[in-house]
């Protein structure tokens, strides 16, 4: 029996039945077939723009990361007889008003936009999730709940962010926590709508009808089905967290004046535009395309993870 149950399969493998062919031993993306759940992959690494929207993120983290071993300046050193100093073979990308390589802020700037960002993104999809699928799934709780969600979203986000910091002051850890508040209602209201969906479904009804506690339920028989449209608005989040720090560091609400963002060097270069237009530009660009990479590698994921695109 054992037998003809191996000769069974190397038949079907033989013929390409898909059922075999996601096996680790076969190699390279092609090898994915659509029943494997691994597919998602394949579809975002088969988009030419996601992957260079991964690896323009993976390269800014790479050159911040390794900043001591190309560069043994530092960022914030000031250095007035070179200030103004126009792009060339010493300063690739100029010099700020106090002579401070325009370059080495914009990379490091890298560090505090994607710290925030991230940071952002786990915090507020926690606890959003928590809060909308609670809410979801605890009816009695829903309408206060979601009116407190609506009433946070009747600001404007960057105006509540300035209120927040101008209650906490400046740091970085108050910037995550205001952007934080501002972005739970967007998680929460996506999270309870995939859970009202997904609730009545068969399977939560029997896990239901067996005695199983209803953390257990949430946890383990709803999350994982609302995983994916959370993982996707998680990656515009970071973008829009990026964009709002940016905005509150450029009105001199955001983190502290000395520590390089690409809000402060907007705000700086701002003054001396005419004369030093790298001021503007390179930090304008860095912000443009990380967000723009955010966006893409967001947008690819959404493709990936949508059931009806691969019937397309």
């Amino acid at each position: 029996m054992a037998t003809s149950n191996r000769e069974r399969e190397r038949e079907l493998r033989a013929q390409g039945d898909p059922s075999t062919t996601d096996r680790p031993a076969k190699r390279g993306l092609k090898r994915i077939s659509p029943q494997s759940r691994w597919y998602w992959a394949r579809l975002v690494l088969e988009n030419p723009v996601a992957v260079a929207s991964i690896g323009f993120i993976l390269l800014i983290l790479l050159a911040t990361a390794t900043m001591g071993l190309w560069s043994d300046q530092d960022p914030t050193r000031l250095n007035p007889a070179d200030r103004l100093q126009s792009p060339s073979g010493d300063f690739w990308l100029g010099t700020d008003q106090l002579g401070r390589d325009v370059l080495l802020r914009a990379v490091w700037g890298v560090r505090i936009s994607l710290l925030i960002g991230f940071s952002i993104m786990f915090l507020s999809g926690a606890i959003g999730t928590l809060i909308g699928m609670g809410a979801a799934y605890y009816q009695k709780i829903d309408t206060p709940i979601m009116r407190v969600m609506d009433g946070i979203m009747a600001f404007p986000p960057i105006v509540l962010a300035i209120a927040l910091m101008a209650s906490f002051g400046q740091g970085t850890q108050y910037v995550i926590i205001a952007l934080t508040v501002v972005y739970i209602p967007v998680i929460a209201r996506l999270a309870r709508g995939s859970t009202l969906s997904v609730k009545n479904q068969l399977y939560v009804e029997a896990a239901r009808s067996i005695g199983v506690k209803d953390f257990p339920i949430l946890m383990r028989h709803i999350f994982p089905n609302i995983f994916s449209p959370l993982i996707v608005q998680g990656t515009f989040i970071v973008a829009l967290a990026i964009i709002a720090e940016a905005s509150l560091s450029f009105l001199g609400a955001g983190v502290p004046p000395d520590v390089p963002t690409w809000g402060s060097m907007l705000q700086e270069g701002q003054s001396v535009i005419r004369q030093a237009w790298w001021l503007i530009l390179t930090p304008g660009a860095f912000l443009f395309v990380t967000v723009l990479s955010l966006n893409l590698i967001g947008d690819a994921l959404r493709d990936a993870l949508d059931p009806r695109s691969r019937e397309r």
